[in-house]
C-alpha cells in the first residue's frame, strides 16, 4: 500500500480473509487452486457416501394353497371320508332325513299317533219349490222396478192468508212505515205476487199520503187501484214540518188466520 492511497491490494485482501476460497487461479497458486478442489471433491464424495436410504419393502406371503385327495367310493373311502369330516374344522352331525330307513320308519309312527277320522261327506239338501215367473217385455227393454209411492202429505191444522205489506226503499225509514194495512183489491193480489211494484209518494208531517205514483209499467185500472190504496194508509207522524219524499214497494206476506 502507498502513502496517501488507500486502495489495498491483492496480497492484502487475501491476508485479510483467509477463509475464503479464491477461484481465481493467480500466478504462482495453480498446485494450491487443485489442491483446494481435490479436498472439497472428497469432502463432498464422503457426505453422499455416508447418507442411507432405508427402504421398506412389503412382505410378500405366500400363496394359499390346499390339498385335495380323491378317494374310491368303497370301504375305505368311505371310512377315509368320515374320519375327514369328523377331524376336519366343521364335524358333520347325524341328520335324520338323510338316512335311507327314515322314511321307511316315520311313516307308520305318524299314523299310530293320528286318532281316526272321519271323512267328511257334505250331504245336499232339498231346495223348496218356488214359482219360477217369466217376464214378458220388449226386446231391449231394460227391467227396472217401480219407484214407491210417494208419502202422503201431512195434513196442516195451520190456515195462513196473505197479507200485504209495504217496504221502505229510499226516503221513507222502515219505522215511519203504517203498523196496518186495508185490503188489497183482489185483481191486484198475482201481479203483486209475480212482480212487487214501487210508487214514489209524498208524506206530510201527520202521516197522510198527498201523492202517489206508480214507477212500473202496470195496467192503468191496476195503477189507480193501487195509488187509491196507498193514498189510504196512515205513515207514522214526524216532528218536522216540511212534507217527505220516498220510495216503496208493495208486497206480500203470510200470516196464520
Amino acid at each position: 500500500m502507498k502513502n496517501g492511497d488507500s486502495t489495498v491490494g491483492p496480497s492484502s485482501h487475501h491476508a485479510a480473509r483467509p477463509w475464503i476460497f479464491e477461484w481465481r487461479l493467480r500466478d504462482g497458486e495453480t498446485s494450491s487452486a487443485w489442491m483446494a478442489l481435490a479436498l472439497v471433491s472428497l469432502g463432498f464424495i464422503l457426505v453422499i457416501a455416508g447418507v442411507r436410504v432405508r427402504i421398506n419393502i412389503a412382505p410378500t406371503w405366500p400363496a394359499q394353497q390346499a390339498q385335495a385327495t380323491q378317494v374310491a367310493d368303497d370301504s375305505v373311502g368311505r371310512l377315509l371320508r368320515m374320519q375327514a369330516r369328523e377331524g376336519g374344522p366343521f364335524p358333520s352331525r347325524f341328520e335324520p332325513a338323510r338316512w335311507e330307513a327314515f322314511f321307511a320308519i316315520d311313516g307308520p309312527a305318524f299314523a299310530a299317533t293320528l286318532p281316526d277320522l272321519t271323512p267328511y261327506a257334505p250331504v245336499l239338501m232339498p231346495l223348496p219349490q218356488t214359482e219360477h215367473y217369466t217376464l214378458r217385455m220388449a226386446p231391449g227393454s231394460p227391467v227396472l222396478p217401480k219407484p214407491p209411492p210417494p208419502p202422503p202429505a201431512a195434513p196442516s191444522g195451520v190456515r195462513v192468508n196473505t197479507m200485504p205489506s209495504l217496504i221502505a226503499l229510499a226516503g221513507i225509514r222502515s219505522i215511519d212505515l203504517p203498523w196496518s194495512f186495508p185490503a188489497l183489491p183482489p185483481d191486484a193480489m198475482p201481479s203483486i205476487a209475480a212482480d212487487p211494484p214501487r210508487f214514489l209518494i209524498r208524506v206530510d208531517s201527520g202521516g197522510g199520503v198527498l201523492e202517489a205514483t206508480c214507477l212500473d209499467p202496470l195496467d192503468a185500472s191496476l195503477s189507480r187501484s193501487l195509488e187509491s190504496w196507498i193514498r189510504h194508509l196512515a205513515f207514522q207522524p214526524d216532528d218536522s214540518l216540511a212534507d217527505r219524499h220516498g220510495v216503496v214497494t208493495i208486497g206480500t206476506q203470510q200470516s196464520p188466520a
